[in-house]
């Protein structure tokens, strides 16, 4: 199971550290560690400065642009910043800080000593803090010092440790960090005291462990919470650290040392060691302070050289990875060897010579990497720069004469062979049509000149020298002398062999052979990135044609072979096709469209075709997999409309063909840059894997090859197509999900929506060879693609993904109304399955009143063809089960999203004449209408035999009715009826008799989830996740429908319009059934999980948000009360937050039900009046607390809503804290060493069987709606 680091090295590291330190350093510390992996790194504290001296600079920090850009674009990047007041909260919140961190001592003594207050008072102004920020949408973390023992008061016992930790779980902390300040404890301490916290009801995964390593015992005390059952853990780059309260107490465990615990024991933190090891080395020199992580000293030892341990900047040339998608520049390593290390930045390759131990000399070995690498990046058609750099002291050091000298001596053809070894490669960076770049990092001598010069530009450091040394040696500079020449110009080329003295950087600038010099490593870093971000207005094709009369003028000026080079290269460029031929209105000089400064590389849309991909769907019979491969005349414009060559590989699109060219095709996450200027910008570094567009350009040949057959004769589509694929292997394990390969239908496990589609998929072969002959309407593929994105983590769509469901969801929408309803009178089935599928995108991204509309347009064109009856016996049974499963998917979605207040059903039970589809493992053998049918009637018909009505689907029907009968009581026919709720003839006890059928049919006492889950498994043992989904949504509705009926404030709604007074047992019933019910949501989702499970149906997100609310009720009553079940509610409490926090991995509405619920849980203890009976629970809800409590059970105000409203505090609560010393805004004070601060973490797949979704279930989850 994956750990979460929380880096808290620029702030807790840094805050004790007397000597100033300047906020660049800061700055470049937090880059560093983000390009290493590190996405949750606390910034700093928004403190007094006298307080505090070393972070004064608070605000600088945070207003640093890359910071800003951080908190506005990187959600992934988790920036908490510890507060200690309204005061620094709202400083926080000027600079748009996602997350804040309050803190509580558990010892009076530490308390009085660093916070100048008792831990009371301490916990009420971070309870203040809490309410404000959650308030305002901004997650909230606790932390909690002096765990073990503190320097004033002694050992702290584990039941103050608990009431801190109660009190910040209570005040809304999604998360609590368990601080050793002193570094005292010891493996047993951590274990009895976790499991003392776990005994009172905290569950680990809210837990933290943030352990000082004074007396060398934080490791081993990692690895004891982690045991237990911690997941997160705060450390320190290099060990930074200390209380100034503890002298001799040493920083905090070293983010080495952690790194490489978990690295050997198999568990993935997602953080380079390597880089992390680098960064410990430099921030330790730059502190003039010892590197106090043992694993980083020794790993650094090992693997670094003396020259690379004191270069400030090891990897800054290009390695290391950027972050601001419109400043830097994100590198990925493509492959590592002891000689080179290659990367890629988008359009931007690198080749970095990393043989630093013996300065990056040119061996056999060397050149051979480098050659190799060179000519890859020069056959790729997406790369457009390439950068050769290098780490360590010196840039090349030439040639290893050790190793010609033998092949002198030798006498043979090694010599030979070095010299063709050599000219090969200078030649190859010489001729290369794209643009070669040398980044210049140190002295350069011999062949490192001759690799330097080989390319079109050069930068370099200011401290780079340049020496032909050769002469000394009793040798000359025979292969580079002519880069040298032909770059330095004949007089200093000729003194520079003869006297073999360095030639600085500045010198060689003066002349134009280096075209820019930087001062420092990090400023050649940056004088790099914004070389090639420049770069990216440059046509490919015209700076190849470019070098092309460069060579011309510097071989041939003056002759006849140069005025025929130059009007050849004005043929190529005036051609139709190329870069200046374009007659489009508004092109301007040289036929350029304008762009957006920085977008060149990026393909510019016509307002003719729109920026996504129409979609080829291609399968392979022999996999499971259903392949999307995207294809059309929209990803490969024209040249006069991309400024993109193509690579010519694929099947052309009609723009090229009538351009006489071939067709270039873009990764989704660059061309769906091109949106906007905004969106464009966060995609400019994103680019295909060459792997797979080898692998999609082999695919989409055969493609055409299909399509030519199909074309051919249409009756042989099926056939072709399966004879075609048959033989055809799948595609390689190792090469993970396919680029395009986003859908699948084999499993799944979401009933609450789109059957229809499922319906269709289950007979896969029959719904391939649809795929194959093009049988499925563009508007369900486009629909069903962007319902399954959400799903997918290929890199394909990284960054992107958002805009791609939108612009596929868009697509789908126009289609359904100008290919259906536009033209046809009588839309077909395929607009009320396309139409379903995007309702279900729109109402869980937030725009419900889109999603309301197109579910009632599902609904009207489900009626125009009549699916409500039973489909006539002419048609083929299939289509007739297909015709079925459709309706029923339509009817689902509407008792879903009708659940509140002002959205009333569409679908009248009444109306519902259709058989209910035939059971899962009878529709997959083809056995259609074989069983005994059933209709909605007799499902809800206590005669009707329970064996008849156990498959999962009709079970999920089931469920709808019923709620659609809770909804229609509880939320849009209030008062009604005038009949007592304990009355057997009210229409409240006439649905709980329904709740009592539906329980005897689900048999929920003999058939736990986990012996449903060992029951329904496929042939190769793996769980059948469509028949164990259809069940476990149908008990999560049946558990949601009790706590509807019985929730304290529908309850409350309906009690208020009798005149009678309940019976005391009615509201005990009510009480109990109600906890009981929440409780059993969460431990069914629990259980499911744990079973096997794929919780990806977005219902769960609002059953497991109205099961927070209400068990968060049920503690903070108990609480007021002193029962003894709050620590089993509040742990109850706990587990429902963070299943709502991992589904919103994959569904927006489920992270806004995340937020709703801590920000309701942090005010619920003003609301446990509604447990009581009335008149009391009347008096104290105001209509503005009725708003809020309405936003916790309505489905569409859950979806729509990010917040919550809540109104200001009812009992008298002062507006700033008492001042305290060390961390008050505006006076002098101690200084705070609680532990550090995190970000809400992010959704740990591992915990839900989210991790990497395969595509044997993503569209089951796609269409997991409501």
């Amino acid at each position: 199971m994956a750990v979460r680091i929380v880096e808290v090295g620029p702030r807790d590291g840094l805050q004790n550290i007397k000597t100033t330190i300047d906020a660049s350093i800061k700055l470049e510390l937090i880059q560093r560690l983000q390009r290493a992996g590190l996405n949750r790194i606390e910034l700093t504290s928004v403190v007094s400065p006298k307080a505090v001296p070393q972070l004064a600079d608070c605000r600088e920090i945070l207003s640093a642009s890359v910071i800003a850009d951080w908190l506005r674009s990187r959600p992934s990047l988790h920036l908490p910043v510890l507060v200690p007041n309204i005061k620094g909260l709202r400083v926080a919140l000027e600079h748009g800080v996602k997350e804040v961190s309050v803190f509580v001592s558990a010892s009076e003594g530490f308390s009085r000593a660093n916070l100048n207050c008792s831990v009371e008072e301490g916990v009420q102004r971070a309870r203040e803090v809490a309410r404000e920020a959650i308030a305002s949408g901004i997650a909230v973390r606790g932390y909690v010092s002096c765990i073990f023992a503190d320097p004033v008061d002694g050992p702290t016992p584990s039941s103050a440790v608990y009431r801190a930790v109660h009190d910040l779980i209570n005040m809304g902390c999604y998360e609590v960090s368990l601080g050793d300040t002193l570094g005292v404890g010891t493996a047993p301490d951590v274990r009895r005291l976790v499991d003392y916290l776990k005994s009172h009801g905290i569950d680990p995964e809210t837990l933290a462990g943030h352990f000082h390593d004074t007396y060398g015992q934080a490791l081993a005390n990692v690895w004891t919470a982690y045991e237990c059952g911690l997941r997160t853990f705060d450390s320190s780059v290099g060990g930074l650290g200390g209380c100034p309260f503890a002298p001799g107490a040493k920083g905090n465990v070293a983010t080495e040392d952690i790194l490489y615990l978990f690295r050997q024991a198999g568990i993935d933190t997602g953080v380079d060691l390597d880089q992390v090891v680098d960064i410990g080395v430099w921030i330790s020199r730059v502190l003039s302070k010892p590197n106090d992580s043992r694993a980083g000293a020794a790993l650094a030892s090992k693997a670094a050289a003396s020259s690379r341990t004191t270069t400030e900047t090891t990897t800054a040339s290009a390695v290391k990875v950027a972050t601001e998608p419109e400043t830097t520049l994100e590198w990925r390593t493509l492959r590592d060897t002891d000689n080179i290390r290659v990367c890629r930045a988008g359009t931007n390759g690198n080749i970095v010579l990393n043989a630093v131990r013996n300065g990056n000399t040119l061996t056999f070995p060397m050149i051979s990497d480098i050659t190799a690498a060179f000519q890859s990046f020069k056959d790729d058609p997406s790369i457009s720069r390439i950068v050769l750099s290098a780490n360590g002291k010196f840039f090349c050091t030439g040639m290893d004469l050790s190793q010609a000298a033998r092949a002198v001596g030798r006498g043979d053809d090694a010599s030979t062979k070095l010299y063709q070894a050599l000219t090969g490669l200078f030649e190859l960076v010489d001729s290369s049509p794209k643009v070669t770049i040398a980044c210049i990092n140190g002295p350069a001598f011999g062949g490192g000149i001759g690799l330097a010069f080989a390319c079109d530009i050069r930068i370099s450091i200011s401290s780079a020298t340049f020496t032909l040394s050769e002469v000394k040696l009793g040798l000359c500079p025979a292969v580079i002398s002519r880069y040298v020449v032909r770059e330095w110009g004949l007089g200093l080329s000729r003194e520079a062999m003869l006297t073999a003295r360095p030639v600085s950087a500045r010198e060689l600038k003066a002349m134009g052979a280096i075209s820019l010099v930087a001062e420092t490593s990090r400023e050649l870093e940056i004088t790099l990135r914004d070389l090639l971000l420049s770069l990216r207005h440059s046509s490919p094709r015209g700076s190849s044609m470019s070098k092309e009369l460069v060579k011309l003028g510097w071989g041939h000026g003056g002759t006849s072979a140069q005025q025929e080079g130059i009007s050849t290269l004005f043929e190529s460029m005036m051609e139709a096709g190329s870069d200046a031929a374009n007659d489009e209105p508004g092109a301007g000089r040289h036929g350029h469209q304008a762009h957006p400064s920085g977008l060149h590389d990026l393909p510019v849309w016509p307002p003719s075709h729109p920026p996504f991909f129409p979609v080829q769907l291609v399968i392979s019979l022999r996999s499971r997999d259903i392949m999307v491969f995207l294809n059309s005349h929209a990803d490969s414009i024209s040249l006069s409309q991309k400024k993109v060559k193509c690579s010519g590989d694929r099947p052309r699109c009609v723009n090229c063909r009538r351009a006489m060219q071939r067709c270039q095709y873009e990764p989704y996450s660059v061309a769906s840059a091109s949106l906007s200027r905004n969106s464009a910008a966060a995609l400019l570094g994103l680019t295909s894997d060459p792997d797979l567009l080898q692998r999609i350009s082999m695919i989409e040949d055969k493609l055409a090859q299909l399509d030519e057959r199909n074309s051919t004769d249409p009756r042989n589509a099926l056939e072709d197509a399966n004879m075609h694929w048959e033989d055809e292997p799948a595609p390689p394990s190792n090469q993970g999900e396919d680029l395009s390969a986003v859908l699948n239908f084999d499993n799944g496990n979401s009933p609450d929506s789109s059957e229809a589609w499922r319906s269709s998929t289950s007979q896969k072969n029959l719904f391939r060879h649809k795929l194959a002959a093009g049988q499925l309407a563009r508007c369900v593929v486009l629909a069903v693609l962007a319902s399954s994105l959400r799903f997918s983590g290929h890199t394909y769509y990284q960054g992107a993904t958002s805009e791609a469901i939108q612009a596929y969801a868009r697509e789908a929408w126009l289609s359904v109304l100008n290919d259906h309803m536009a033209l046809e009178d009588m839309p077909g089935l395929e607009v009320a399955q396309a139409t379903n599928i995007l309702a279900i995108i729109d109402f869980t991204s937030g725009r419900t009143s889109s999603g309301w509309l197109k579910i009632g347009l599902a609904v009207r064109v489900a009626q125009d063809l009549q699916l409500m009856k039973e489909p006539s016996e002419s048609l083929p049974p299939v289509e007739q089960e297909e015709r079925r499963r459709c309706f029923w998917s339509v009817y689902l979605l509407d008792k879903l999203v009708s659940l509140g207040r002002d959205r009333h059903l569409a679908i009248l039970d009444e109306s519902c004449h259709v058989q209910l589809p035939c059971d899962e493992p009878m529709f997959r053998s083809g056995c259609y209408g074989r069983g005994e049918p059933v209709t909605l009637h007799q499902l809800l018909d206590w005669k009707t035999d329970n064996s008849v009505v156990q498959d999962g689907f009709r079970l999920a029907m089931m469920a709808g009715a019923i709620l659609g009968r809770c909804t229609r009581t509880l939320f849009q026919d209030l008062g009604a009826e005038a009949t007592p709720l304990w009355d057997s003839r009210s229409e409240f006890a006439s649905i709980v008799s329904l709740l009592l059928l539906f329980e005897s049919r689900l048999q929920l006492d003999g058939h736990p989830i986990e012996q449903v889950v060992a029951a329904n498994r496929v042939g190769t043992g793996d769980v059948d996740h469509q028949v164990v989904g259809h069940v476990v949504f149908a008990r999560t509705v049946y558990h949601s429908c009790f706590c509807l009926l019985y929730h304290p404030f529908l309850l409350h709604k309906q009690l208020q319009r009798l005149d009678c007074r309940p019976p005391p047992s009615f509201l005990q019933l009510a009480s109990r059934t109600s906890y009981d019910h929440a409780r059993s949501i969460v431990g069914l989702l629990h259980d499911a999980e744990a079973a096997g499970c794929h919780l990806g149906a977005s219902f769960y997100a609002y059953s497991a948000c109205l099961a927070g609310s209400t068990l968060s009720l049920h503690m903070h009553a108990e609480e007021r009360t002193g029962g003894e079940r709050s620590a089993e509610m509040l742990g109850a409490t706990q587990e429902s937050i963070t299943m709502l926090d991992k589904m919103g991995r994959f569904w927006d509405h489920a992270s806004k039900m995340h937020h709703q619920l801590v920000s309701f849980n942090a005010n619920a203890h003003l609301l446990t009046s509604l447990l009581e009976p009335p008149p009391q629970a009347a008096s104290s809800i105001g209509p503005e607390w009725e708003a809020v409590l309405w936003s916790m059970v309505d489905y569409g105000a859950m979806c729509r809503e990010s917040t919550l409203a809540i109104p200001g505090p009812t009992l008298p609560v002062t507006s700033e804290p008492p001042l305290f010393s060390a961390f008050n805004l505006d006076t002098d004070g101690g200084l705070e060493a609680g532990p550090g601060a995190n970000r809400m973490p992010e959704a740990d797949e591992a915990l839900m069987s989210f991790d990497t979704p395969s595509i044997t279930y993503l569209l089951e989850l796609a269409s997991g709606g409501g």
